[in-house]
């Protein structure tokens, strides 16, 4: 075939992350047995994704020091996809000016195993850490040209996984950062 069409979802019918890099193997093999493997990559940009009547980013690798609201900047490859990363969101702010952001930082729960000490770690840990990140963003932003005016940062901590914390192979999904898109700026005036 000259084209691949994918619609973006795994085997198990999950929608791909945005801003991710997905690992693919082609193998073809002919009538004579002869066999043919290239791998590739399928870069995905950042996607805008309407979930119910709400419009929001996911993006689960913008990557922060460990325990700490601070962008790597030790690691040149994550820099750079922080870097990436950010950019394609501002540009994509810019495209929807008319709307109020509401950047919401997660977290995973380690201390999943035992209610009580989850609850307390996301309590006094995990909200708080994941709002400083969301500031983080914010601030990066604005010094991309976003109106702080537009954007404000909520710390979600590990209250909303996508996956179970216990899910030791997936639970990174759950760290992350969201860009929802909330009632549309008026430009009316009222006199």
């Amino acid at each position: 075939a000259n084209t691949i069409i994918w619609n973006g979802r795994s085997s198990t019918g999950e929608l791909v992350y945005a801003a991710m890099d997905y690992p693919v193997i082609f193998k073809v093999r002919d009538i004579l047995g002869n066999l043919t493997v290239k791998q590739d990559k399928i870069p995905i940009d950042v996607l805008v994704v309407k979930e119910g009547d709400v419009l929001k980013i996911k993006i689960a690798n913008i990557v922060f020091k460990k325990n700490s609201a601070e962008l790597i900047d030790d690691d040149p490859e994550k820099a750079a996809t922080n870097e990436y990363v950010l950019n394609r969101i501002s540009e994509i702010l810019k495209k929807y000016k008319s709307y109020q952001i509401v950047i919401e930082g997660h977290a995973v729960v380690t201390k999943w195993y035992n209610e009580k000490e989850a609850e307390k770690e996301n309590r006094e840990e995990l909200i708080p850490l994941s709002k400083e990140r969301a500031l983080t963003v914010l601030k990066d932003l604005v010094s991309r040209g976003i109106a702080s005016s537009r954007m404000e940062a909520v710390g979600a901590g590990g209250a909303d996984p996508i996956v179970p914390n216990s899910d030791l192979v997936n639970r990174w999904k759950n760290r992350r950062v969201e860009f929802i898109f909330t009632e549309e700026i008026s430009d009316k005036k009222d006199y």
